[in-house]
Parts: structure tokens; sequence; C-alpha cells
């Protein structure tokens, strides 16, 4: 085409055709390249380059996900149920524990009364034995601890030094007196004295009327 000149149609059309097929090669050139690329990187990551293969890759590895999940969820379930079961067992655990324990509070309320009985009825059985109008008044002036040492004379021996430090407690001679004229006072003597030759006697006579005192003498050998 001459410069100056209008070109033809057919020149216009040769010339677009021509920048088609430009581009078009580019574009093949640069898909091939990309292709040629991705086709190295696979090879070098070790994966299939065939389109068939990397399909069936891909649907395995969705595969195992699947299940992989499937197994977590079962592990979790699993876990979760051995969790109840301890849970539950510890609860189980504490409430065998917390009943043991009220057991136990319950016998000591038990072993504290029963205690506290034998105490009040032996030392009224000696007030009375010794001459006091009321043996009860006997039991409040005296200390408990004493049901406890395994020398039951030590309550005797109490009682009789109560017996002086106040002896109102004590009958009188002329209210005490026995129909055989013998005071109630042990020896008729009113103050309470000891007969040590009559304890033992006097000990058995007192575990026969008061079956308790047998059992206090078998805790304590306990």
């Amino acid at each position: 085409m001459a410069e100056g000149t209008t070109p033809t149609q057919e020149e216009l059309d040769a010339q677009a055709k021509a920048e088609s097929d430009r581009k078009a090669q580019e574009d093949a050139d640069a898909k091939a390249k990309a292709d040629a690329d991705a086709k190295a990187k696979a090879e070098a990551d070790g994966l299939p380059t065939d389109q068939e293969e990397l399909r069936k890759l891909v649907l395995k590895e969705r595969k195992d996900r699947q299940e992989a999940n499937a197994e977590a969820a079962k592990f979790r379930g699993e876990n979760k149920t051995l969790k109840e079961t301890v849970d539950k067992a510890e609860r189980e655990k504490l409430t065998k524990e917390e009943a043991l324990a009220k057991d136990n509070e319950i016998l000591s309320q038990k072993a504290e009364t029963f205690r506290q009985r034998a105490f009040s009825n032996l030392v009224k059985a000696e007030a009375a034995h010794l001459g006091f109008v009321d043996p009860g008044d006997a039991v409040r002036f005296l200390d408990p601890k004493l049901i406890d040492e395994d020398d039951d004379s030590k309550i005797t021996k109490a009682l009789e030094q109560l017996s002086k430090d106040k002896p109102y407690l004590l009958k009188t001679e002329d209210s005490s007196k026995s129909k055989k004229g013998v005071p109630a006072g042990k020896g008729g003597n009113p103050g309470g004295g000891t007969d040590k030759a009559g304890d033992e006697d006097r000990k058995k006579e007192l575990r026969s009327k008061l079956p308790i005192l047998g059992q206090l003498e078998r805790m304590r050998g306990n």
C-alpha cells in the first residue's frame, strides 16, 4: 500500500486477521507455558500430571478426610462417655464417704449417750448407797470424765469427797435411819465412809442391778 493512499477493505481485513492471529498465538503460548509450569510443579510435588489421576486423588483425599472426621467424632463421643462414667463413679464415691461419715457421727453420738447414761446410773447407785438425799444431785457435781477411768473406785472417792465438801446433800441421821435403826450412810457413818472390804460385793450388786455397767467395762476393754 502506497504512502498517502487510503487502504482498501481487503487490506483492513487482512490487518485485523493478522492482529487476531498474533493475539491468539500469544494466548496459546501463555497457556502452554502455564500448563508446563503446572506439570513441572506437580512432578516436583509427587502428584499425578494426568487430569483423571488427579481427580481420583482429590476424591480419595476427600474420602479420607470424611473418615478421619467420623473417627474423631466417635472418639469425642467415647471420651464424653468415659468422662461421664468417671464423674458418676466420683459422685458415688463421695456419696459413700459422706454416708460413712454420717454413720460414724451417729455412732459417736450413741456412744456418748451411752457413756453419759452409764455415768449417771453408776453415780446415782453409789450416791444412794452413801446416803445422799437425792442421788441425782451427785451426778451434777461430779466430772463425767470419771466414767472413762478404769478404776470405778474413783467415782466412790469423788462422792465421798463431795459428801465432805457439801454435807447438806446427805441424809441426816434422824431422817435416814432404817427399820433396824442403822443410818443410811454406809457403816452407820452419815459422811459416807468407805467400807473397803465390801467394795467388791457392792460392785457385783451394782452390775446385777445396772447391766449397763457390764457393757461399759466391755467398752473399756476394747
